[in-house]
């Protein structure tokens, strides 16, 4: 009984020894978390006082004796250690790895073997045996594969049987892999569509990937759409612009994580071109060679443009122009053409785009007289007149292929034919006329109605004036629009010029003078004017005195009658009668002024 206890004892302490002993690892140790149970030899129960233990006493030994002899210590076998495991974790989402993990397994037992299992998505086993404390196991990268792969670890005892509790099994899930992506357009890439584009987005994950959890497709910015299938189709709602593609964005996520993004770009056109036909307006009408210019443009490319010109002659004959000559302008694609023959002209214009996009114009012009010509009003465009009076009938103002309506109105009230008007102002006259195949033709006038004669201006002279010596004034018109047509001075023309506004003149002979000026302004008013004044010589100091006596006595007023009277009977007298008078002044002076000395001599005599 005493052995036995010693040797339960001595068991107990080696086991103590070996937990104490145990190395600890330095890296982390990840493993299947299972407890190791250990076995106790069972006490078996010490007979009781005089039960047999049936166990026979050895030979020699008597009962009673106190001598006892040792028991041998049995040979202790080395404890079973689990091994040890390194597993990195998941660096992808929902338990995957993107990057291939490195498993890590070491042997620390003395005793047992460490058995290690790999098995693929493909099926490849690799297999690795650990026996002596130490030896390391490593599974990389070349032996894990797209897909699941299965790791199993086990141990086996000194017999080769399998130790369930140190069994290990864990499954890795490896997609290393992004989705693919792939776009189809319903007509390629390459083509331009007319409008909104559907796009279809594929992505696939590969037979061994962790399948795909969503696409998103985005364009200028936007979020068209998304979705958490693997196929789907998007709208493309924007346009080209100066003919460069919309880029469209897709992005696919698988379930691990892995993101896979593509581009593609679409041509979409989604606007018509513009077509313009210039330097006409519809309907237009004029007996003068005209210039037609037709113009293209589109926001992005043109892919055809074409235009032509029909005729209708006034005998009937039709005929059909191509405009060709297309060239690149700042306006757009522009090619012109150059009307020239009498006739009824149709001019019509079509320009495609690249996406099927067309446009068209067209314009109706008569560069005739026998299409709705209006005759007659472009002669009373800015002219003068004295009143107005349209007496042209319709047929003599228009004259057209066929049958027309027409209608006058001047200042926007309807004419009535005939009527005279003579209110002065600026007058509007509009004619429209309307032939039978529709086309439109207005013809307007601005004119002036004008009967108030023009206004002479004599500057620096006087009405009945008279000048010592010599005189200088000038002639110019109150209105300097108006014309001096003629200028006299006692009747001897002046030299005049249409655009002369200011005439200038001096003159010096003593005598009598009449200026005569006829002028007329742009309606046809005319005016003669006159003016009368004379130079005479300058006066003496008797002159000068006498000057107010003769005003008071009436002397100068009569002496003025008598000298008008002797200039119409002799224009020669009127010398010789102004130096009698001068000769005369002088001599009544002088005796005046002798009387005077004779008078103060005597009183000085006499004191």
């Amino acid at each position: 009984m005493g052995r036995r206890m010693k040797s339960i004892v001595a068991l107990l302490m080696v086991l103590a020894l070996l937990y104490w002993q145990q190395d600890e690892l330095g890296y982390e140790i990840s493993y299947a978390a299972e407890e190791e149970t250990e076995e106790k030899p069972e006490e078996k129960p010490s007979p009781s006082e005089g039960e047999e233990t049936g166990e026979e006493e050895p030979e020699g030994e008597k009962p009673g004796d106190s001598q006892e002899e040792p028991e041998e210590k049995p040979e202790e076998k080395p404890q079973i250690r689990k091994y040890e495991i390194v597993i990195p974790e998941a660096d992808g989402q929902n338990g995957y790895y993107i990057s291939c993990p490195v498993i890590k397994i070491r042997h620390v037992s003395e005793a047992g073997k460490t058995l290690c299992r790999l098995t693929d998505h493909t099926g490849r086993i690799f297999e690795q045996t650990l026996e002596h404390t130490g030896d390391m196991a490593e599974f990389g990268k070349e032996h894990f594969s797209e897909g699941e792969n299965r790791l199993e670890v086990w141990m086996t005892d000194e017999d080769g049987k399998e130790l369930e509790e140190f069994r290990f099994q864990k499954t890795f899930q490896i997609d290393r892999k992004a989705p693919v992506i792939s776009m189809q357009a319903p007509q390629g890439f390459d083509h331009w569509y007319a409008g909104e584009v559907s796009l279809l987005v594929k992505a696939a994950d590969g037979a061994a990937g962790s399948r795909v959890a969503g696409i998103r497709c985005s364009s200028n910015g936007q979020v068209l759409g998304q979705t958490g299938e693997a196929e789907a189709t998007f709208t493309v709602p924007f346009f080209s612009q100066n003919g460069q593609p919309v880029r469209v964005e897709v992005r696919a996520v698988d379930h691990a994580g892995n993101v896979a993004w593509q581009e593609c770009e679409l041509l979409i056109d989604g606007e018509a071109p513009e077509a313009m036909i210039e330097g006409v307006h519809d309907y237009m009408i004029t007996s003068q060679p005209v210039t037609i210019r037709c113009v293209a443009r589109d926001e992005n490319i043109l892919a055809k443009t074409v235009a032509k010109a029909e005729q209708e002659s006034p005998d009937g004959a039709l005929t059909s122009r191509e405009i060709t000559g297309w060239t690149q302008t700042e306006a757009g694609t522009a090619a012109e053409i150059l009307l020239e023959t009498d006739g009824s002209y149709q001019i019509s214009m079509e320009a495609e785009d690249q996406a099927g996009h067309k446009s068209s114009a067209s314009r109706k012009l008569t560069v005739d007289r026998h299409n709705p010509v209006i005759r007659h009003v472009d002669e009373l465009d800015g002219t003068y007149q004295k009143s107005f009076c349209l007496e042209h009938s319709g047929s003599d103002l228009i004259w057209d292929f066929t049958t027309f309506t027409y209608s006058v109105t001047l200042d926007g009230k309807l004419y009535p034919s005939g009527e005279t008007v003579d209110r002065e102002g600026v007058h509007v006259l509009e004619v429209k006329a309307v032939d039978s195949a529709g086309n439109t033709g207005t013809a307007r006038a601005q004119f002036v109605i004008d009967h108030t004669a023009p206004v002479v201006v004599f500057q620096d002279v006087e009405e009945g004036e008279s000048y010592e010596e010599k005189k200088s004034f000038q002639v110019t018109l109150e209105n300097q629009a108006d014309e001096i047509q003629e200028i006299r001075i006692n009747g001897i023309r002046q030299k005049t010029s249409p655009s002369g506004k200011i005439y200038r003149y001096t003159v010096e002979e003593e005598k009598a003078y009449e200026i005569s000026v006829k002028a007329v302004d742009r309606a046809g008013n005319q005016t003669v004017q006159r003016l009368t004044f004379e130079v005479v010589p300058k006066m003496t100091l008797a002159e000068k005195i006498l000057e107010p006596v003769k005003k008071t006595l009436g002397m100068e007023e009569t002496r003025a009658k008598e000298k008008d009277e002797d200039l119409q009977e002799d224009p020669g007298r009127e010398k010789t009668g102004e130096w009698q008078l001068v000769l005369g002044s002088c001599a009544g002076l002088a005796a005046i002024g002798g009387a005077g000395w004779i008078v103060r001599k005597k009183k000085k005599l006499k004191a």
